[in-house]
């Protein structure tokens, strides 16, 4: 009895049809965040967020190679400032950045991975296993490193 139960159940379970929708928004300041939950976005971005982002289906997800090195010991100077952070809830490191970079009038997307489906995606891509995680380019910083982010970025300390 106990076996058709725990079959069922896993039947039922397995064959739901499991949807999310994800958001996009851009703040004041120029932050792009993605949310799932509509109701996390202040009233003043609700008209930007008419339509959910078109994801593809949940599957397996792609590879990672985590032997992979990425050289970060000499930094490119990046021209044009293409700024992704990744962050979680409660990392002062995270704040820490994003101060530096809100301070100095830099544009970046924010993934917080925590709650985040596509930022875990590009985040586990990336190789993370901790953050704050930046990408700036095709250069990534682990962790909270000022003077490279500010060479990087082409910035004077204020």
């Amino acid at each position: 009895m106990f076996i058709r139960l725990l079959t069922l159940v896993t039947i039922i379970v397995f064959s739901i049809n499991l949807n999310a929708e994800v958001f996009k928004f851009v703040d004041k300041e120029g932050k792009t965040h993605y949310v799932t939950n509509k109701k996390s976005i202040p009233k003043e971005y609700l008209k930007q967020t008419e339509k959910s982002l078109d994801l593809p289906e949940i599957g397996k997800t792609s590879k990672v190679d985590w032997e992979k090195k990425i050289d970060t010991t000499k930094p490119k100077k990046i021209k044009k400032h293409n700024v992704t952070v990744y962050v979680t809830p409660g990392c002062q490191y995270c704040k820490q950045l994003e101060r530096l970079l809100t301070k100095n009038k830099v544009k970046y997307t924010r993934y917080d991975v925590s709650i985040d489906f596509l930022g875990q995606k590009k985040f586990a891509k990336l190789g993370g296993t901790g953050t704050p995680l930046m990408e700036v380019g095709d250069v990534v910083v682990r962790g909270y490193q000022p003077e490279k982010t500010m060479e990087l970025l082409n910035l004077k300390w204020k």
